[in-house]
């Protein structure tokens, strides 16, 4: 295995910590949302729920349709699904209405969606067929360690919950979304690269 963790591309550790970045960013989310909510004055636990609800139908119907997204996104799905966590936060810390903030919950599953279907899918293709395991599995662990991480984070800049952690939310997101269109990740990750034979041969002896 560590020979195979030594030979894998470097663009699926890059894909690996981007799935970090977001299940660390996207818990900011519902862990917030109903302080947000009640500092608003829009309501408290149930509303919350409603609007979490919303969010979930969004990402299912999204989930169905990404076939047909990534034919108009192609290689900016990334940057594009990074862009709607960015504006559900910002969308949810600026609106005063159930509804705006049910926009914002549409706008996660949106993100969520392109996001965490498409590294995987990502990953497949840099990946040669040894290694497919093993770049799965640390896409899991780093995807799976994100959210345990994101309150001690917040704790350590002293972010206060509610709009300050939207807030934080927003910036990154939005941040990663332009470094992640600039460095033209997608673009490299659908680039695949002919298996080295090789290597393969090698690698399976």
């Amino acid at each position: 295995p560590f020979n195979v963790l030594k030979s894998m591309s470097k663009l699926i550790y890059v894909l690996a910590i981007l799935s970090f970045l977001m299940t660390f960013i996207y818990i900011v989310y519902p862990s917030n949302l109903s302080i947000l909510a009640y500092s608003k004055g829009i309501g408290g636990t149930s509303t919350t729920g409603v609007i979490n609800a919303v969010g979930t139908v969004g990402g299912f119907f999204v989930g169905f349709a990404l076939k047909y997204i990534n034919r108009v996104t192609k290689d900016k799905t990334l940057a594009l699904g990074f862009l709607a966590m960015g504006l559900t936060f910002l969308v949810s810390r600026f609106s005063s209405t159930i509804f705006g903030m049910s926009i914002g919950a549409i706008l996660s599953g949106f993100a969520m969606a392109m996001v965490m279907a498409s590294i995987p899918f990502y990953i497949s293709l840099k990946a040669r067929p040894f290694e497919i395991a093993v770049a799965m599995s640390v896409f899991q662990f780093l995807s799976s360690l994100g959210g345990i991480f994101t309150p001690m984070v917040l704790g350590w800049l002293q972010i206060d919950p509610g709009e300050q952690a939207f807030l934080f939310g927003g910036i990154v997101c939005i941040s990663i979304s332009i470094i992640t269109l600039i460095t033209r990740i997608g673009k490299r990750a659908l680039s695949q690269e002919p298996v080295n034979e090789k290597s393969l041969s090698q690698n399976q002896i």
